[in-house]
This record gives structure tokens, C-alpha cells and sequence, in this order.
């Protein structure tokens, strides 16, 4: 049986837009439905609506991922991890 991984994580997402140049920030913790940090985790960055992928992470032992210098847009995020189901949320 797969594992699912938390929704709490993608609640942590912190967004910073600069107005003048159309560029952001997105930090995002992974975690499992017991709030244990999910490292190496794979995780797209998806833009929306036409769903090309605009950057892809891998997180870091403590289950953070950061995408930098994102322009403003919709996006998604696609994460993976051997073992757990597939986890897909729109900001």
C-alpha cells in the first residue's frame, strides 16, 4: 500500500512577489501525513493552465524545496516519492 504525503505541506508555500519586476519566491516543506520531513522528494513546478513544467527540485534532507526567480503566474505543484502516491496542488 502506498503512503500518502501531507497536504500540510503545501499550506506552507510562502510566496514573495516583487511588484516592479513580475519575479517571485516559492518555498515549500514537504512532509508526510505525520508531519515527518520527506527528503529527496521530487517536485515539478507546474505552470498553468497549458501544465509545461516550469522548473523542477529535488527537496533537501529536512524536506525543503525553493524555486527562485519564478515569474508571476498560476502554477501547481507535482511531488513524488518512491513509495507514496503522487500528491498535485494548485496555489
Amino acid at each position: 500500500m502506498k503512503k500518502v504525503i501531507s497536504i500540510v505541506a503545501l499550506t506552507l508555500i510562502n510566496i514573495s512577489l516583487f511588484a516592479q519586476d513580475g519575479i517571485g519566491n516559492i518555498k515549500a516543506t514537504i512532509l508526510t501525513t505525520t508531519n515527518t520531513p520527506l527528503g529527496s522528494s521530487s517536485v515539478s513546478l507546474i505552470n498553468l493552465p497549458d501544465n509545461s513544467m516550469a522548473d523542477g527540485k529535488i527537496t533537501d534532507e529536512t524536506g525543503i524545496v525553493f524555486f527562485k526567480d519564478i515569474p508571476v503566474g498560476n502554477y501547481s505543484l507535482s511531488i513524488s516519492h518512491l513509495g507514496y502516491q503522487k500528491k498535485k496542488s494548485i496555489m
